[in-house]
């Protein structure tokens, strides 16, 4: 099943229009830091911003999910002290 889009919008992350999906969520680590590894790590999934034309600090998470395992991934993310 592919998902649904809610239309093209301007996206800041890569200063284009893109079908917007807001099943995902982004986030970035510090400056330099490998955060798909960081956060895989701590046994989070993530795919690495360098796959969407950004840095390695940057990870794309997906946030469609019960809420067993949302409530998870909240607790591992707390868990994360990046240095």
């Amino acid at each position: 099943m592919q998902p649904t889009s809610h239309g093209r919008k301007f996206c800041n992350f890569t200063r284009d229009f893109t079908e917007t999906y807001p099943a995902f969520a982004w986030l970035k680590c510090k400056e330099g830091m490998d955060c798909e590894k960081l956060l895989r790590g701590h046994k989070i999934l993530t795919r690495s911003g360098r796959r969407f034309g950004s840095g390695a600090e940057y990870v794309r998470i997906s946030i469609l999910s019960r809420d067993e395992e949302f409530d998870l991934f909240l607790k591992r993310l707390s868990a994360v002290h990046g240095n």
